[in-house]
């Protein structure tokens, strides 16, 4: 009988360090995050939104960003401007070419205004959100014009489908896409015009 002794104490020592391992488990779960996890200072996005009263993970959310005063004056801004722009652009610019191809078009009397409209601000929503969100500041003006011809660089490029199906002419489309970036390049030295004093706190 004698050799079980050691083997229970060795089996004591091991339940020892499992024990007090518990306590120290307990201990760091309580222990609070540091300050800049807590109050998302630190995000990787560097988002212009308050990390205080956000957080770290709906600071870089788009629905946070929507909710920001900023971004809605944004909104408001390129709507009227995409409005004001499109009627100038197509009613004015364009007019001439639309004459020449009257054939490819609706009667001005059969087209539906409402779904321009609807267009014009549903774009200028997602124009909005993407400004604010690559917006730094850092380049003022300058950085904001090229921001937003880039932004709407996709939409013109896109129109060389309409070139590869449909029976339009290259000058009305070429109009087109001259329109859609000189229209984001112009929403973009507003914007950052707009959002001037809105500055990340890291700059490029």
């Amino acid at each position: 009988m004698a050799p079980r002794k050691p083997a229970k104490a060795a089996a004591k020592a091991k339940i020892a360090p499992k024990a007090a391992a518990k306590p120290a488990a307990k201990a760091s779960a309580k222990t609070p995050l540091p300050p800049m996890l807590e109050t998302g200072a630190a995000c990787p996005c560097h988002s212009p939104i308050d990390a205080k009263k956000y957080g770290c993970w709906c600071n870089c959310h788009v629905m946070a960003l929507l909710l920001q005063k900023g971004t809605l004056l944004l909104w408001l801004q390129t709507a009227a401007l995409f409005v004001a722009f499109n009627m100038a652009w197509h009613g004015l610019v364009m007019a001439q070419a639309y004459a020449a191809t009257a054939a490819l078009w609706l009667a001005p009397e059969a087209m539906q205004p409402h779904y321009f409209l609807l267009a014009d601000v549903s774009m200028a929503l997602v124009f909005a959100l993407l400004f604010r969100l690559a917006y730094t500041g850092c380049g003022g003006l300058v950085e904001g014009t090229k921001l937003g011809a880039l932004i709407l660089l996709p939409v013109a490029l896109s129109l060389l489908n309409v070139l590869g199906s449909q029976p339009i002419p290259v000058n009305v489309v070429g109009l087109w896409a001259a329109g859609t970036v000189l229209l984001g390049a112009l929403a973009g030295l507003l914007g950052g015009w707009l959002l001037r004093h809105d500055r990340r706190a890291a700059c490029c």
